[in-house]
């Protein structure tokens, strides 16, 4: 990759990272001003209760159908994208076609997504393996420093044999 490419995948990066940093402090803004910071602390999903107290001259109201679309939509691109990163991560670990990896991961992801029968069971699930198996750390913490260390030593590398 030449150095034009590196700077503007840089900055685009830099430039996604603060952008996604707005919008996510605009949303938790506008939550925390419509629902008050009590119902705010209590609430599931803020933001879609927060829309469904939109009435605007009696006529523009249930927004509520387009945001839950709009996170489903949202879901879709994110589980699409880490799919293909496990795909792709796997292919480069094992230096082979990343088609091979494509069925299993997604016979796995499948099979995973129905052990939860309800969205509480769901999230009962996810603060047992977070808080009791700390896989949040690790995934959040370690693996990135680590990776980042990796990458470091790789960049001395090809410094000094450059």
């Amino acid at each position: 990759m030449d150095e034009y490419k590196k700077s503007t995948l840089a900055k685009t990066s830099v430039r996604s990272f603060f952008v996604s940093g707005l919008v996510i402090l605009f949303s938790n803004i506008m939550n925390l001003i419509v629902l008050g910071p009590q119902l705010l602390n209590i609430s599931t999903v803020p933001l879609l209760q927060a829309v469904q107290l939109i009435q605007i001259a009696e006529v523009f109201e249930r927004f509520d159908a387009f945001v839950i679309l709009l996170f489903y939509a949202g879901i879709f691109i994110k589980a699409t994208l880490w799919f293909l990163a496990a795909v792709i991560g796997l292919s480069q670990l094992f230096q082979t076609d990343y088609r091979r990896f494509a069925l299993p991961v997604g016979v796995i992801i499948f099979i995973t997504s129905l052990l939860p029968s309800s969205w509480q069971l769901h999230l009962e699930i996810g603060k047992i393996v977070g808080e009791q198996f700390m896989l949040n750390k690790i995934f959040i913490g370690v693996i990135p420093a680590i990776l980042f260390l990796v990458m470091l030593i790789k960049g001395q590398g090809k410094q000094i044999k450059g």
